[in-house]
């Protein structure tokens, strides 16, 4: 998330497109998390900004005793 956050600080997206813009530069896990979260509001409908940012962070935050190499085995 601190990519996306300072490309905000940067260019000063409206609000409104700040999850659409995150929403084209995802891959892998967090492209299928994304498109799942996206499908749980009603059609043609977004979160904002703050309620996404809360929802991936809270998804993909590292934790203080998460093993990275665990994922690789």
């Amino acid at each position: 998330m601190y990519k996306g956050e300072s490309f905000f600080r940067i260019n000063t997206s409206f609000e409104n497109v700040k999850v659409k813009i995150a929403d084209i530069h995802l891959d892998d896990k967090a492209l299928l998390w994304n498109q799942s979260f996206i499908r749980s509001f009603a059609l043609g409908q977004w979160p904002t900004w703050e309620r996404y940012r809360e929802a991936i962070m809270g998804r993909f935050r590292k934790q203080p005793f998460d093993d990275p190499l665990s994922e690789l085995m």
